[in-house]
């Protein structure tokens, strides 16, 4: 009996030391489980530089969203450790603000708060990131003399000098000033405050002699402008524009500060730009309206920075933006300027942060992933999105307020899809068939337009093709000029709404073609302006003042010289004071109108107008036996008008001009002509010259015998010798369009 309780004793006893070992093993392990979480170490601000040290290797990602009083700092699978309340250095104006983020991915994010602008320079070694902090322009607040605002409540609002950050006020937007732009000379003298009203706004546009950099913040019921180095030249304008109360301005030492009393608190936005600076203000209806949207429709940039990793707060609200969301421009980039600077860093993330910034709603395909590492100082927030579309080979889709990214295959595939599917609706829909009569064109030039055909009758039908689906077909009737096309109701709407654009009435030109003959020297007081910019073809070439160097034979009573020498020549001139001076000269017998022609023709058709004379001339057969055969000369012009949409109107002319002569045994027609393209307003009249007739006479009288002795003859006749007259013929052409009855 004694001997079985020291055995139970003794097996009690070995159990208990087995439990103990366990339980210390397990404490070691978890001990040195726990000892391998990274966690920051440290946090100093030494000589103004802020210095983060952990146990553990660590990547990290430095942004700053266009606020530049604030920079972020993300830690990833980082822990903040004991660090979990503000830390202030009163000696460098610092402010670290640590938070510890569990969601969706466990980070550490750290915002250094600047009292004025500075640029920060990140240096990782060895488990320690320094941050090298360099202000920039610090701002240095005197007592302020205006009796409502005072110093100590600038010191009560230690961010009072900085951009109102959207957290505190989210309708007071600072837009950036494009700092990417050539740099303008600094501002020296404000020469000018105006107010306008707009239908959504009060703007206020301070313009200066150069570059204006002000800082603008508001207080209780203020909007303050401080702009550094500057003298007011400008007078305050005496009138003011609700909500605006009052304008006062106050010199100090190195600056000057304007003071805008409102009625009460309005948001606005400011914009620097070039010289001047312009503030607007809100109306109170768009105030009303904005204040009823969602917070998470705010497109704050201070908001955006704690987007990435978004927080499960964040997560948890739907970005409502569709009504500040600015439409995307390819190949431009307007988009707000950021500051990004990413080291190894996921990129989804980075599409939330753009997301927030840019007020649209951003989905992202599963398939998209990717780390990258970028820098980038003031850049537009498309022209980032663009980057890194580009740097990992993906597209995106805009609909509304939507930025769909995916990879280029599945557009690709989802376009393939469509294809096909509209293929398949065309393959199983139903057919209509219908016939269109057309009125004014051809219904075979309107069958080859929409269906690629190249001839018309009844029984020829063209296939597919054009706007004919594959299983459409059109045909023509050319009795009744009607086309009967057979397709899918979709098709058979687009070919409608093309021969309701085709099938329009052909405009008309009546032209008008006048032919006088005038004696020599008369012609160049017509007023007429030879030669012009014209396009011409033909066997004749024509330069210059467009004459054509082809002698044009004349016929006279008794003719020693036929003709003359001056080729075609082609001039403006205006109709009616032609047609008045030229009733003149044939009042002096000067001048006589040979034809005055008139012919109507279509757009784009050709009329002729000729006038000649027609000859028989007495030959032999192949046999020797007399025969009398004709000869034309005739006078022909041949013109095709063509109006343009500016309401000019081409001409493409041909003239020829053919007379007879006897030379020899056989008669000769001599042959000329001029082809030409002329471009004249409506109702100009074109002139067309260098048409001489030359006549010549010569007569002698006498008494018969005596006459003719040599020498002594001349004193029993008399020789009358007349000429040359020479005459020219000119053609005018006035083309005339002839408005369409409805």
């Amino acid at each position: 009996m004694k001997k079985s309780t020291i055995s139970k004793l003794s097996t009690a006893i070995l159990m208990a030391l087995l439990l103990l070992g366990c339980a210390t093993t397990s404490g070691t392990k978890e001990a040195s489980s726990a000892a391998e979480i990274p966690v920051i170490t440290d946090i100093a601000i030494e000589d103004g530089n802020v210095v983060i040290k952990s146990n553990k290797d660590f990547t990290y990602t430095v942004y700053s969203a266009n606020d530049p009083y604030k920079t972020t700092i993300e830690i990833p699978d980082m822990s903040i450790g004991a660090f979990t309340g503000r830390i202030v250095s009163d000696k460098s104006g610092l402010e670290i603000i640590p938070k510890q983020i569990d969601s969706p991915r466990k980070s550490a994010r750290l915002d250094i708060m600047l009292q004025t602008p500075a640029a920060i320079s990140p240096v990782y070694k060895d488990n320690t990131l320094a941050l090298s902090i360099k202000k920039e322009q610090p701002v240095v607040w005197p007592a302020f003399k205006d009796k409502d605002i005072t110093s100590k409540d600038i010191e009560s609002r230690p961010d009072a000098a900085a951009y109102l950050t959207a957290a505190e006020t989210p309708a007071y937007a600072v837009k950036a000033v494009d700092e990417t732009a050539q740099p303008a000379a600094k501002a020296t003298e404000i020469m000018g405050i105006e107010l306008k009203k707009t239908k959504d706004a009060v703007k206020i546009l301070i313009t200066g002699n150069g570059a204006i950099i002000p800082n603008v913040f508001p207080l209780n019921e203020k909007i303050v402008v401080d702009i550094p180095d500057v003298v007011l030249k400008a007078a305050l304008p005496e009138n003011v524009i609700a909500p605006l109360k009052a304008i006062r301005a106050g010199k100090h030492k190195d600056k000057l500060r304007l003071v805008f009393d409102l009625k009460e608190k309005t948001n606005f936005d400011v914009a620097a730009i070039g010289n001047s600076v312009e503030i607007s203000l809100q109306a109170r209806e768009v105030q009303a309206a904005k204040t009823q949207e969602p917070a998470a429709a705010q497109t704050s940039l201070q908001n955006s920075a704690k987007a990435v990793p978004a927080s499960s707060a964040a997560s948890s609200k739907p970005v409502q933006s569709a009504s500040v969301t600015e439409p995307l421009i390819e190949g431009e980039f307007t988009g707000k300027k950021i500051s990004l600077d990413f080291q190894d860093a996921d990129i989804i993330p980075i599409f939330r942060l753009l997301a927030d910034v840019s007020g649209y709603n951003i989905v992202v395909d599963p398939a998209i992933k990717g780390a990258i590492t970028l820098k980038l100082i003031n850049v537009p927030w498309d022209q980032v999105l663009d980057i890194m579309l580009k740097t990992f080979s993906i597209g995106k889709t805009v609909d509304g307020n939507i930025i769909w990214i995916a990879p280029v295959t599945t557009f690709a595939k989802i376009a393939r899809e469509k294809a096909d599917k509209r293929l398949a609706e065309e393959t199983a829909g139903e057919l209509v068939e219908e016939a269109i009569r057309i009125n004014y064109g051809s219904a075979t030039e309107i069958r080859n337009a929409i269906g690629g055909g190249s001839g018309g009758g009844v029984d020829q039908r063209e296939r597919g093709g054009g706007l004919l689906s594959p299983r459409g077909s059109a045909s023509v009737d050319n009795r009744t000029n009607t086309l009967i096309v057979k397709d899918l109701p979709v098709n058979l709407a687009k070919i409608k709404a093309l021969i309701k654009i085709m099938d329009i009435a052909s405009p008309q030109v009546m032209i008008e073609a006048k032919i006088a003959q005038i004696s020599s020297g008369y012609s160049e007081k017509l007023g007429i302006t030879w030669g012009g910019s014209f396009t011409t073809t033909g066997p004749n070439t024509i330069d210059g003042n467009f004459s054509v160097n082809s002698p044009v034979a004349a016929a006279g009573s008794s003719t020693t010289n036929p003709g003359g020498a001056v080729g075609l020549t082609v001039g403006l001139a205006n109709y009616f004071k032609l047609d008045m001076f030229l009733s003149a000269l044939e009042t002096i017998g000067k001048s006589k109108t040979l034809s005055n022609p008139k012919i109507l023709a279509l757009d784009n058709a050709s009329a002729n107008i000729q006038q000649g004379k027609t000859f028989y001339v007495q030959t032999l057969d192949d046999k020797g036996n007399p025969k009398s055969e004709e000869k034309t000369a005739t006078l022909s012009l041949t013109v095709k008008p063509r109006i343009t949409p500016d309401g000019y109107i081409q001409l493409e002319i041909t003239a020829t001009d053919d007379s007879l002569e006897i030379s020899g045994q056989y008669p000769v027609v001599n042959k000329r002509s001029l082809q030409t393209t002329a471009l004249v307003k409506n109702g100009e009249t074109l002139v067309l010259g260098g048409i001489y007739t030359s006549n010549e006479t010569e007569l002698e009288t006498g008494m018969p015998w005596l006459r003719k002795i040599p020498v002594l003859g001349w004193l029993f006749k008399t020789k009358t010798q007349t000429g040359p007259e020479i005459k020219e013929i000119l053609v005018f052409i006035t083309p005339t369009v002839v408005a369409q009855q409805k």
